[in-house]
């Protein structure tokens, strides 16, 4: 593996120490870094091809930090990124907004812990999913800090017809698998499904012409195993 490490020198050494089984480091910065610094910072390691970037919120101020990082996502859409969180509680506005960027990987522990460990044991294992992350995923300024969540609303029609919609606050949330995954399930038992997306950021046209789905019988739609997907332009 290849790693982009951007740490406070208090941890840098132990993670570094921790990660030298797994990989290479081809972009390492220890050190704190002011507002402008850290858009710079993180548009240099995106220069660099890697599989996961290991970043620690203390090194710069949470907004600007949480801008630089978009950028990076943006660049590196595939590379993991796994967020050091020291003494961060959910209603943390920087890790809200980074698990809304679909950063679902933070380790949250006292600033004494060791944090090679933590990091090894997150590489030792697979992505963390949303559900994983799902408790720091608020929205910031509301009493109490409410909690960010896909809803499924059930609605029943006279003519017997359910209409399930899985709604999402932020893309990446994996409202468009859930979807998928539900209108899948009603099909195979036996049920007419018809999978109607209305997004800004289309997933389904790619699947589709991808799989080779075949055209359905209502206009503009496709079929796929008894699964019928109707696109919203």
């Amino acid at each position: 593996m290849m790693f982009v490490l951007i740490l406070t020198p208090v941890r840098a050494d132990r993670v570094r120490e921790v990660i030298q089984p797994y990989g290479n480091i081809v972009f390492d910065h220890a050190g704190l870094i002011d507002s402008l610094g850290i858009r710079d910072v993180l548009q240099s390691a995106a220069r660099v091809a890697a599989d996961a970037l290991i970043l620690d919120l203390d090194v710069a101020p949470g907004p600007d930090l949480l801008h630089a990082v978009q950028g990076y996502r943006i660049a590196r859409p595939h590379t993991r990124i796994i967020v050091l969180a020291p003494g961060r509680e959910p209603g943390d506005p920087t890790v809200a907004g980074l698990v809304g960027l679909g950063i679902y990987d933070i380790l949250s522990a006292s600033p004494d812990t060791d944090w090679g460990a933590l990091v090894g044991q997150a590489l030792a294992g697979p992505p963390a999913t949303y559900a994983q992350a799902a408790r720091w995923h608020v929205i910031p300024g509301l009493a109490g800090g409410e909690q960010v969540k896909e809803k499924v609303v059930i609605q029943e029609r006279p003519a017997g017809a359910v209409t399930i919609a899985v709604i999402g606050a932020a893309p990446g949330l994996g409202c468009t698998h859930t979807a998928l995954a539900i209108s899948a399930f009603l099909a195979r038992q036996g049920h007419k499904v018809a999978l109607v997306e209305d997004s800004q950021r289309y997933a389904f046209d790619q699947y589709l012409r991808t799989v080779k789905a075949a055209e359905g019988n209502i206009k503009g739609s496709k079929e796929l195993t008894g699964l019928i997907f109707l696109l919203i332009f």
